[in-house]
């Protein structure tokens, strides 16, 4: 008997480890070769009901629907990044633009003051400090602004390239939404029914967590537009939905966040001198940023089947070894291993003290 579960073990070790090293190659390195495709598997699925809708109501065969479908997608699509992206590129740099008149004008006489201030009460040693001070906070500023400027240049750039993924992300949706049965036809005869079937029920697994995690980030994003809302209401400003709205929508992009936008401009506010307003951003990314991390975990094991500490360090480790795209795919991972393995497609988890406690 010891010996059998010796054996269990070691096998359901060998099944973890291969799980594991499989998800980082992944995500460490095929995913960014193969992010088209993936991507144009996922909206091709989207747009495969649509298509064969169409098919039926017109006289449209199944290419020209799925072509029609997939070209308004990405138009659809690609109008609003484009005007998204143009709004906010041209705010930032308007905004980097202004930094070196911003700082001539409030940041440093402010600065002399206190310097002057200091070296009157001081020894005589602050004369050339104040004057060092002065120029490197004038040099940082300077640098700042050529670096974010710099940044866009290099994302105008990336455009190319970027231009070019499209291509190929547009013609794989168009064949994945068109031709899906010749195309699993040949996988079908490739693999043979079982590791067929197995494999579409990975499909439909990964389908059904993908729309869970989806809406656990629905669910953050409308707790922390609340919040911001109600922060703003109080702060009195102007325009406070379609800004909490923003923001909340930066936030889910952990990269980003609320930080991002409410600390800078507390900044801002406390220069300007009022205090109030900058204390009051400054408590409502704390209220967020704490709520956030303790919601986070539960809300996402939740809807995937998790429990929260497990989706803590799948978000954590996803994080640390592969950055924001970690955060979310090695999470989502886990919960199909969870799945597939109650679902007895594989064997890795050892269930009985789930069901137990169940």
């Amino acid at each position: 008997m010891d010996i059998e579960r010796r054996k269990k073990f070691i096998i359901n070790s060998l099944w973890i480890i291969l799980w594991c090293a499989a998800v980082y190659f992944l995500f460490g390195y095929a995913v960014e070769y193969l992010f088209p495709f993936i991507a144009a598997f996922a909206l091709s699925s989207a747009l495969r009901p649509a298509a064969l809708f169409l098919t039926r109501k017109t006289k449209l065969n199944m290419r020209l629907s799925s072509l029609f479908l997939t070209v308004l997608s990405l138009a659809s699509v690609g109008a609003i990044i484009v005007v998204v992206g143009n709004g906010t590129v041209s705010l930032v740099r308007a905004q980097v633009a202004k930094l070196p008149q911003f700082y001539a004008s409030t940041v440093e006489p402010m600065l002399r003051d206190a310097l002057d201030f200091i070296e009157r009460h001081g020894d005589g040693i602050w004369g050339d400090l104040s004057g060092q001070l002065l120029s490197y906070a004038g040099s940082a500023v300077s640098a700042l602004s050529q670096r974010v400027l710099s940044y866009a240049s290099g994302v105008a750039m990336a455009v190319p390239s970027f231009a070019i993924k499209l291509i190929f992300f547009a013609a794989a949706t168009f064949y994945f939404t068109s031709d899906r049965e010749v195309i699993a036809g040949f996988v079908r005869a490739q693999t043979g029914e079982r590791i067929y079937e197995k494999l579409a029920a990975v499909k439909r697994a990964v389908g059904g967590i993908i729309v869970k995690y989806l809406r656990s980030y629905a669910i953050i994003l409308a707790m922390t537009f609340a919040e911001l809302t109600a922060a703003f209401l109080i702060l009195r400003v102007r325009g406070a939905v379609p800004l909490a709205l923003a923001i909340a929508v930066f936030d889910i992009l952990p990269v980003v966040g609320t930080g991002t936008v409410l600390l800078p401009w507390a900044a801002v506010e406390a220069v300007g001198g009022r205090y109030g307003t900058a204390a009051g951003l400054i408590l409502s990314y704390a209220v967020i940023f704490v709520v956030r991390n303790i919601a986070e975990p539960r809300i996402v094991g939740g809807q995937v089947g998790l429990h929260p500490l497990a989706a803590l360090f799948s978000m954590f480790v996803g994080v640390t070894l592969f950055g924001v795209t970690g955060l979310f795919a090695v999470p989502i991972t886990l919960a199909l291993a969870v799945e597939l393995n109650d679902a007895g497609i594989i064997h890795i988890f050892n269930t009985s003290a789930r069901e137990t406690e169940a």
